[in-house]
């Protein structure tokens, strides 16, 4: 943790350093190591844009001036986040520490910031992850185990690598989620097979049923694994790039849209709510606090069901006399 800042010294302090400290006091050892992350790179990015603001000189026009050059190489909604990340501390400076007349954060105008890629179509049609399926069937080779297990679990990309041999019970057909994969800060080391970090939250340790051939899948990955090894991070890369690139290869081999692991996670959850699932049944196998989060981000209407319920439509209005 970084050494406290005296009240007394508060006005003459540079405003990336407190942030730094603020950081280090609500945020290190709190918020998951991710979001932990997110933060920092934010605190970075304000030292870069803003080295000798003191706190003293903070106003409302200095923040939309930091948040404009942001916004040049950013697009809107990471120049949101960077914003909100920013503005936490000057609040505190302001409403808590009283060392600000003015709130410099009022009136603040998030730009757009640069044009959004487009973006790439998230789901595949019933027809398309029937594809997928048939094809990572016949193939069973590790990769394509791993990527059916996402397909037939919705476990995360780390969830996928934290299962040992003991999380599965071939027996009763349950597959315990209790860990994860630091895959990002861990996946360049020689000696790392070993390190695991606790999951996203108290709400993602789970036990899920599966199915015969998600049981297949695990008999031929887990050989040779010992009780507490993971079974894909002994021979696989852990990169998720390695991973969403294989996926990309299979993908454009059979001519469906170029799908991401964590899009595979998406597809579990939509597949679940056509077949009539109960959403709170979906959120909690895929870990999520409430199915607020399921219904929000995962769970989506395919062009199948726009079609055949355009044709309802019609088949109602010409009923109509």
């Amino acid at each position: 943790m970084i050494k406290a800042i005296p009240r007394s010294k508060l006005r003459d302090t540079l405003y990336p350093d407190y942030y730094d400290y603020w950081v280090s006091v609500y945020k290190e050892g709190v918020v998951a190591e991710r979001t932990y992350e997110k933060w920092d790179l934010a605190g970075r990015h304000l030292r870069r844009l803003a080295p000798d603001l003191k706190i003293r000189n903070m106003s409302a026009d200095d923040m939309q001036q930091i948040l404009n050059r942001y916004s040049v190489d950013h697009e809107h909604a990471t120049t949101l986040d960077f914003w909100h990340s920013i503005a936490a501390p000057a609040k505190r400076l302001f409403a808590y520490e009283g060392v600000l007349k003015r709130d410099p954060t009022y009136g603040i105008v998030v730009p757009e910031g640069k044009p959004a890629k487009k973006k790439k179509k998230k789901f595949l049609e019933p027809e398309e992850l029937e594809r997928l399926i048939k094809v990572l069937e016949f193939d069973q080779s590790t990769y394509s185990d791993g990527l059916m297990i996402t397909i037939r679990t919705g476990v995360r990309f780390g969830e996928l690598f934290g299962i040992t041999p003991k999380d599965v019970d071939l027996k009763r057909m349950t597959l315990s989620i209790n860990k994860t994969w630091d895959y990002k800060r861990n996946a360049s080391l020689d000696d790392h097979y070993n390190e695991f970090k606790p999951t996203k939250n108290k709400y993602s340790v789970r036990k899920i049923a599966m199915d015969n051939i998600t049981a297949r899948c695990f008999q031929r990955e887990m050989g040779g694994c010992k009780d507490d090894e993971t079974i894909f991070g002994t021979n696989t890369s852990g990169f998720n790039s390695t991973w969403n690139n294989v996926l990309a290869r299979i993908c454009k081999f059979i001519d469906i849209p170029v799908m991401s692991i964590h899009g595979l996670r998406h597809e579990h959850a939509s597949f679940l709510a056509s077949q009539g699932v109960p959403t709170k049944t979906i959120a909690a196998r895929l870990g999520h606090v409430d199915d607020r989060v399921t219904n929000k981000v995962y769970i989506h209407e395919t062009m199948h069901d726009q079609k055949r319920d355009a044709r309802a439509v019609m088949d109602k209005l010409a009923d109509m006399q």
